[in-house]
């Protein structure tokens, strides 16, 4: 199974999911499309964060539209939300 998919962006959260499962202790996701080249969705985070173990997001993205929509999905699925452009 590929988990990323080259040049498009998409990443499997089974993927993200099996290193939850694998992991310790929580997983924090840190979201920067300028540095990896991946830019998820809200759609995507909503399947992530449905995972107990994915606990939060370090969001650089700089995308206005993707914050408002993680905050809105952060007040269903209650997951730490931190913003800010590297």
């Amino acid at each position: 199974m590929r988990y990323v998919i080259a040049g498009t962006g998409i990443v499997s959260s089974a993927y993200v999911h099996a290193i939850a499962d694998a992991a310790d202790r929580p997983l924090f996701l840190y979201h920067c499309p300028p540095a990896n080249g991946l830019d998820l969705d809200s759609a995507q985070f909503n399947d992530i964060f449905a995972h107990p173990g994915v606990v939060g997001v370090k969001n650089s993205a700089g995308n206005m539209r993707l914050r408002k929509e993680l905050q809105l999905l952060r007040a269903k699925l209650d997951f730490e939300l931190f913003e800010g452009e590297e």
